[in-house]
């Protein structure tokens, strides 16, 4: 799922030092409740973590805008991105583990709430394109990783594209 981008307003790009220094303080928000929970579970008797890894469907454009969600995510106490690849559709994944959020579908959400944040602050035009639907999982998934036969077309496509652009 590749999206285009709208053509922006002026006022999207009259907005977009307010919509920067509102993620700003946003984050700081973040990275200051992360680190008192962080805080909290370790000074208390006991474990509160309740980890796990999701793979997550992102909006992200460009290697800039990957690279900037991946090192928010990971920048938050009590998040790692473990690692980002790019399907044969042109969708960009990370994979990102959470010491607090064992749930998939929580961790994809806080991971959107963060990429929305960010999208709209490094866009000048602005963010407004809706979330993507729940990946597969399981059986599906495992399929799609590590099938020989997937992984065969996926590479075969590769080539393809690649061929075309050399063509150009």
């Amino acid at each position: 799922m590749i999206t285009t981008r709208r053509s922006a307003s002026v006022g999207a790009y009259l907005s977009w030092p307010f919509r920067f220094i509102c993620v700003l303080l946003w984050y700081i928000k973040e990275v200051i409740v992360a680190n008192w929970a962080v805080i909290a579970d370790n000074l208390t008797p006991g474990l509160n973590a309740h980890s796990g890894i999701a793979r997550v469907p992102t909006r992200c454009e460009s290697e800039l805008e990957v690279t900037l969600l991946s090192s928010m995510i990971t920048i938050t106490p009590g998040t790692l991105t473990l690692g980002t690849t790019i399907d044969v559709h042109g969708v960009r994944w990370i994979y990102v583990h959470s010491l607090y959020d064992g749930d998939a579908d929580a961790i994809r959400e806080g991971s959107w709430d963060m990429e929305e944040h960010m999208l709209r602050a490094k866009r000048p035009e602005g963010f407004d394109y809706p979330r993507p639907e729940h990946p597969r999982s399981g059986p599906e998934l495992y399929k799609e990783l590590f099938d020989p036969e997937v992984q065969a077309g996926e590479r075969a496509l590769a080539e393809d594209t690649e061929a075309e652009q050399d063509g150009r």
